[in-house]
């Protein structure tokens, strides 16, 4: 079983460096095909044939490889954000009514950190939850650059009972 799962893993990650290499790979063939026949030809009428086509595929690779690059680049940077994480721990139950009030904000236990989230991913997935057996909910608040809030996640712990204010 493990053997099929490694030729299935060296099948697709060839497949992947030929899709990527394919142009640079027929310009090594082509020059040492080139320098084959020229040897056993020794005909300087071969010389044309062995450097003009293998730089003009190497230019053309040389460009894919760094239009390549800028692509994924420009992509890389759209799937992820940088924003603040808060973890807000309460005991109240209408905290999503009241977070926007910065003296109650600030009376509830927070934990920040910044951190980068792929938007393009399931974001409650990437935070962390950690149980503090002393509250009863906890929310995940992503703060963006413009101060926008976003509530991630929202978690109970049954073990603790609630309080209504």
């Amino acid at each position: 079983m493990n053997i099929k799962l490694f030729l299935n893993d060296v099948k697709t990650l060839s497949k992947d460096f030929l899709n990527k290499h394919w142009i640079t790979i027929l310009a090594v063939v082509t020059l040492i095909f080139s320098c084959y026949m020229y040897l056993y030809t020794f005909s300087a009428m071969l010389l044309p044939f062995m450097f003009v086509p293998m730089w003009y595929i190497s230019a053309i690779a040389f460009s894919n490889h760094k239009m390549h690059k800028s692509i994924n680049g420009l992509f890389r940077k759209d799937k992820t954000k940088k924003f603040t994480i808060l973890r807000v721990y309460t005991n109240d139950r209408n905290f999503v009514e009241r977070m926007t009030d910065a003296d109650y904000l600030a009376t509830q236990s927070i934990d920040s950190e910044k951190g980068m989230v792929n938007i393009s991913k399931d974001i409650p997935s990437q935070i962390p939850y950690y149980v503090d057996e002393e509250f009863r909910y906890c929310y995940h608040i992503l703060i963006d650059d413009n101060n926008n809030m976003y509530i991630a996640g929202q978690y109970e712990n049954q073990g603790v009972d609630q309080i209504d204010d």
